[in-house]
């Protein structure tokens, strides 16, 4: 979905009631062909935020080269802020027993069983590891990351002042 940038209090409700009701053709995220549709829309220099949980999927390493890239590409025209949201739920799992999963994106469903606790620590420890990977691709680009996690306070993050960015420039 494409919303041409305007001003004013009316646009700004705009954007938020499209963010809350906004329903995709298709499943599936390609952050790259969004990338690079901001390129060829946005003439001047701008600030660009990427909202995602920035899951991309398998192949990981093959789509995470691809991410870093896009992002060099679109942070060498524009200020480009990633905000990585995720959800407590998708790095632990509780142990409930047999569960069946949904990948948001493919559709696929596998049956996991949370009772052994091998699997949840698997489960955790691909989790952080993945996470972790990912931001250090995300800033290896040259980009801000903000980085929130759904049910808690987000205030912080947003007004705290960037220490990276302010180390690297002194």
């Amino acid at each position: 979905l494409y919303i041409p940038p305007a001003k004013g209090r009316t646009h700004i409700l705009r954007l938020i009631r499209e963010a809350l009701y906004f329903q995709p053709e298709k499943p599936g995220t390609n952050i790259g062909a969004a990338l690079d549709f901001a390129n060829q829309v946005i003439s001047r220099r701008a600030i660009v935020f990427l909202v995602s949980d920035f899951c991309p999927g398998p192949p990981f390493e093959e789509k995470l080269a691809g991410l870093r890239k896009k992002l060099r590409i679109t942070g060498k025209h524009h200020d480009v802020i990633a905000v990585s949201v995720t959800d407590p739920r998708e790095a632990e799992l509780p142990d409930v027993g047999r569960i069946c999963v949904e990948d948001a994106e493919s559709g696929q469903v596998i049956e996991i069983d949370t009772g052994k606790k091998k699997v949840r620590d698997a489960y955790r420890d691909q989790s952080t590891d993945r996470r972790t990977r990912t931001a250090a691709a995300i800033r290896s680009a040259g980009v801000d990351l903000l980085e929130f996690t759904n049910g808690e306070n987000w205030l912080p993050e947003l007004v705290a002042e960037p220490v990276q960015q302010d180390e690297e420039r002194r």
